[in-house]
Formats: structure tokens, C-alpha cells, sequence
């Protein structure tokens, strides 16, 4: 296929998701003789099938730097460097053939989350490893871990670790949060790497949502996880959270209990990544030059890089005081949030 054939067929598949300038689109036989020369293309978005059934799912793969991601999202990343990559697509079928060119990355750790928990500070901890690739809730796992793709998940994400592996020695996912409730699939699918789940005190975190004006009962249903509670609409966005935080940390109970994850609270994050038991479990180093990156990053806002952190838990506080129906809410995860102390050996107590 020529190049020009190839731009003319991605078509209106392109406007479903411009990540990338049509100008630098290169045919598959092309990317493939290339990354047998070894150029790295990573998985990078999923074009849907088309509606009239005339085209499958599809892949998009982009050609990205040696430079680490470090956006709050890796798909900020993606975005800003796409206009300058080389990209292909390809069917699903395809990624066996075209992973097996080049060898991935180790998957060294995976970060399970209730949100606004500072998994993101986890993710910039171990964005300051020695030869560490981090992901951060990239678009990919999410199109991916559900739906028609999912069965090819765990293939699609071995591409991406092997569209890295020029620079790096070991990557770590960060997940969105909704991705725990399809935990145990993910783990398999990755060959059971280690894992933590990062809990926070739900009045703090139903605040934040709050703050955000966010209602994310719905999610506790993606890629038809849940069936048995979608029966009984929450009377309110608060309730509608906290039953999402509740399914949460219950698929992380159940995977704590197969010995698959760690418990890990926002209040010991960072002695627990710098000198506790999370070297060990995500199998990387501390030395004196690694500590000193990782207190400096500690001591920045991880959502507004260049901004210094400064502490919003009494705001808070103080919204969870102005809406009862947050304290109400947060109440019915009293039992399950003293759980998950319990298990991350935090006292549950503010710091």
C-alpha cells in the first residue's frame, strides 16, 4: 500500500480520534520493516468499529521519543508529541505479530486507586527511579480492559511496553480508578505483576468530587462490572460516589485477600515509597540521588507541575461540614474505610 493509499483509507476513522497530523501516517508493511530496524511504535488509541460494520476496531500506533511521560495523564503527553510522530494503524489481530518485533519492558508495579487519593504523587515517586517508564490512566488500558478489545488486552499492553523499551528498564501503571473493578482481569492479563491500592478518608475524597461537581455513580457499571446493584438510582451525586468508593475498595479487600495487592494510605505515601516496604514490592532502588528527586517532587502540586503542594484538607473539611449529604454518604463507608486501615497499617487518623 502506498502512503497515499493508506492516508486516503484512515478517512473519517482519523476524525474519530486526531491525535496525530494524517500528513505523517505511514503504511503498516512500512512501520513494521521499520521496528525490525528498531524504531518503537507503542499502541496509542483505539479507533472503534464502524457502526455499519464496514471496519473492525483498529489500533493507532505512534512513534514517540526517548523522553519520559510526565504529564498528570499520559495522554497529555501523547497529544503534545503526536503532531511530530510517525503513526500506523492496524487491526487487533495484528498486534501478536507486530509486539513480537521488539521485546517490552518489565512491568514492575501496578497503582490501584479510589481517586483524589494522591495516586498521581505515587506516579511522579516512581517517575524519579533510575530507568523507570511510568503511564499515568492512559487512554489505551481504558478503551482496552473492556468491550470487544478486551480479550487482547494483555497483548495490546505488551505493545506499549515494548514501544518503549529503547532507554527504560521497568515501567509502572497507574490506573484510572474504575479500572479496580476489573482488577483481577488486569493482573492476569499482565502476568500478576505487584499492585497497591491507595486509600484515602472517603470525607475527603466525597469533598473533592464535590468540588469538581462530579458524578461518577455510573462507573461502578463500566464494562458490565456490577450488574446486581444497577436497581436502585442513588437519590443524590454524594450517595451516587460513595457507592462507587464502596465498590472500590471492595475488589481491593477481595484482591488483598488473594495476597494480589498491597494496601497503601495517602497519609504514608511517602515513607512507604522512599524507605518502607515499596522499593522492595516494586522491586527499585532508593539511593541518596533517588530520595533527593523523590522529596523534591513530594514537594510539588503532582496536577500542577511548577506549583508547590500546599495542603487542601481543611477546605475540605470544611465542604464536607457545609453538605450533610456528604457526611451521610462518607458514613456509610465508616466500616469499609477502617478496613482498609486496618490492612495498610494506618492509624485512619488525619495527618
Amino acid at each position: 500500500m502506498t502512503p497515499a493509499s493508506a492516508k486516503s483509507r484512515v478517512g473519517r476513522d482519523y476524525d474519530i480520534n486526531p491525535m496525530f497530523d494524517r500528513e505523517n501516517m505511514i503504511p503498516l508493511e512500512t512501520a513494521e520493516d521499520r521496528i525490525r530496524n528498531g524504531s518503537r511504535f507503542m499502541p496509542s488509541a483505539l479507533v472503534p468499529a464502524r457502526a455499519d460494520g464496514s471496519a473492525p476496531d483498529r489500533l493507532l500506533w505512534g512513534e514517540f521519543d526517548e523522553t519520559p511521560f510526565s504529564s498528570p495523564f499520559t495522554d497529555e503527553d501523547m497529544h503534545r508529541r503526536a503532531s511530530q510522530a510517525d503513526w500506523f494503524m492496524s487491526r487487533l489481530e495484528d498486534v501478536d505479530r507486530i509486539r513480537f518485533l521488539s521485546n517490552p519492558l518489565p512491568l514492575r508495579g501496578v497503582v490501584f486507586h479510589m481517586s483524589r487519593c494522591g495516586s498521581t504523587l505515587s506516579r511522579r515517586l516512581l517517575g524519579e527511579v533510575d530507568g523507570a517508564f511510568t503511564l499515568s490512566e492512559p487512554g489505551i488500558v481504558n478503551s482496552t480492559i473492556v468491550g470487544s478489545a478486551a480479550p487482547r488486552f494483555g497483548g495490546i499492553f505488551s505493545a506499549v511496553l515494548a514501544g518503549k523499551s529503547g532507554r527504560f528498564e521497568g515501567a509502572y501503571l497507574k490506573c484510572t480508578s474504575w479500572n479496580l473493578l476489573h482488577g483481577r482481569t488486569l493482573l492476569d492479563a499482565l502476568d500478576g505483576p505487584p499492585a497497591i491500592f491507595i486509600h484515602r478518608d472517603p470525607v475527603e475524597v466525597l469533598a473533592s468530587l464535590k468540588r469538581s461537581n462530579s458524578d461518577w455513580h455510573s462507573r461502578l457499571f463500566i464494562g458490565g462490572a456490577n450488574p446486581e446493584l444497577d436497581t436502585d438510582p442513588p437519590p443524590d451525586p454524594d450517595t451516587g460516589n460513595a457507592r462507587f468508593l464502596a465498590g472500590l475498595i471492595e475488589s481491593a479487600l477481595e484482591l488483598e485477600k488473594a495476597g494480589r495487592l498491597r494496601f497503601v494510605a495517602y497519609e504514608d505515601i511517602l515513607e512507604r515509597f522512599i524507605a518502607g516496604d515499596m522499593p522492595e514490592h516494586f522491586g527499585y532502588e532508593v539511593d541518596e540521588a533517588t530520595r533527593t528527586r523523590m522529596y523534591d517532587v513530594a514537594g510539588m502540586d503532582s496536577k500542577k507541575p511548577g506549583s508547590r503542594f500546599t495542603s487542601d484538607r481543611e477546605e475540605k473539611r470544611r465542604i464536607a461540614e457545609e453538605h450533610p449529604a456528604i457526611r451521610s454518604a462518607a458514613a456509610e463507608l465508616e466500616e469499609l474505610h477502617a478496613e482498609a486501615c486496618r490492612r495498610s497499617g494506618h492509624s485512619g487518623t488525619g495527618a
